[in-house]
């Protein structure tokens, strides 16, 4: 058939809409399908400043690569197109909308919920708007994503330079904290432009101020719904002091009460030691923060362990055999007999996982050195991607200060 101009097309946005602060690369290409002409480089013309041309070249179609400046104005590309000496053009008209990078409070996008209550997460953030080398912040759009679980959010700037929300009530589950979505819109002529960018939420750790029933602090609230907690949240306790029941001096972080099947948990967070993990471990260095509650958990549950499977409620030829300790130290002779180091007629004799030799307290009776093998076995920073505590025991907070 006949060629015809309407043959020829120009793909590429009607609207090129970019991130004010480090603009991207759009490109635009003509084609005429199959027909044997030629493009020559597109013809650009603006209404003011031009974008940034890093790339125009003709051939069997035209190639376009641009970047837009802040001040870049509406933009007519032609595309010139010649067939065996005959012309034939076609034009697109392109507007240009830029969004610079929200910023927040203290220069950081990790916010957490403050020591109020209700507790409150304050989202203050600004941006701009060039539309076609022209400022229209007026005409900029926010929205914040909900966190649900019991956490109302209220808009109290949404339009304009700045957005200002507040997460109000701390959630019921820890999974509800972490990344929340900014979006920041405008629209205007062929624009309908959106930014997105991602806010982080936090809790204090120190504060009790989650929806929980009891006064515990926010860190054991949280942290005992995560994968740091082997067991279940029942059998877990808070108790900012437990009494010690050898020295005096002893900071005990943690105790298994037989009778009640609990696990009492202390002030974990505070702690500088943990359970020592230097001590055991060569190059290792003391668990902290959500790492010591895990290796809390799992050293008390191994007592549990103990407990329930060696000695508690026993019948029967082979759990008679488990009831014989002939050194007193709550590990039955047939469990000592399967690691090497340990001995059935003495109290402190076990490296288990250590190795030989490289016990690492004098004073713990071999069902101890089983609890700090099990706790010392966690991997430190598994569960870091779980932790919303804010502070500087968790590594991947960035903010100042815990409000």
């Amino acid at each position: 058939g006949q060629f015809e101009p309407d043959n020829i097309t120009i793909r590429g946005p009607k609207c090129v809409c970019f991130n004010l602060e480090e603009p991207q690369v759009f490109s635009f290409e003509a084609g005429a399908g199959n027909l044997s002409g030629t493009f020559k480089e597109f013809e650009i013309k603006s209404e003011g400043e031009k974008p940034r041309i890093l790339t125009n070249k003709g051939g069997k179609t035209a190639f376009l690569e641009i970047k837009p400046t802040r001040g870049t104005r509406k933009t007519t590309i032609k595309a010139i197109y010649n067939l065996n000496g005959v012309i034939f053009t076609e034009q697109k008209q392109i507007s240009f909308c830029g969004i610079d990078k929200p910023k927040y409070d203290d220069d950081t996008s990790d916010i957490s919920f403050n020591r109020g209550t209700p507790g409150i997460a304050k989202v203050n953030t600004q941006s701009r708007v060039f539309y076609n080398g022209n400022d229209k912040t007026e005409k900029l759009k926010w929205e914040l994503a909900e966190m649900g679980d019991g956490t109302e959010l209220k808009m109290i700037e949404e339009k304009g330079a700045k957005g200002k929300f507040e997460y109000r009530h701390l959630p019921a589950s820890n999974t509800s904290f972490g990344d929340k979505q900014v979006k920041l819109k405008f629209k205007e002529g062929d624009c309908d432009c959106e930014r997105q960018e991602v806010v982080r939420i936090f809790f204090n750790p120190l504060e009790t101020n989650h929806p929980g029933p009891d006064n515990t602090p926010n860190w054991f609230y949280y942290w005992k719904q995560t994968g740091a907690n082997p067991v279940s949240e029942e059998i877990l306790k808070y108790q900012a002091h437990i009494p010690p029941l050898n020295k005096p001096t002893d900071n005990v972080l943690g105790r298994y009460l037989r009778g009640k099947n609990l696990i009492l948990v202390g002030d974990v967070y505070n702690s500088t030691t943990c359970t020592q993990r230097a001590r055991g471990i060569r190059g290792a260095k003391n668990a902290a923060g959500i790492d010591c509650f895990a290796e809390l958990i799992r050293h008390e549950n191994q007592h549990r362990v103990e407990y329930t499977q060696w000695w508690a409620h026993r019948t029967g030829a082979f759990d008679k055999a488990l009831w014989v300790d002939f050194d007193s130290d709550y590990v039955p002779a047939v469990i000592e007999k399967k690691y090497t180091g340990c001995s059935d007629m003495a109290q402190y004799s076990c490296p288990i996982g250590l190795g030989p030799g490289k016990r690492p307290f004098k004073d713990a009776t071999d069902a101890e050195i089983f609890a700090y093998d099990v706790g010392w076995s966690w991997p430190l920073g598994n569960a870091l991607e779980e932790d919303f505590s804010c502070g500087k025991k968790n590594p991947k907070w960035t903010g100042v200060a815990c409000p």
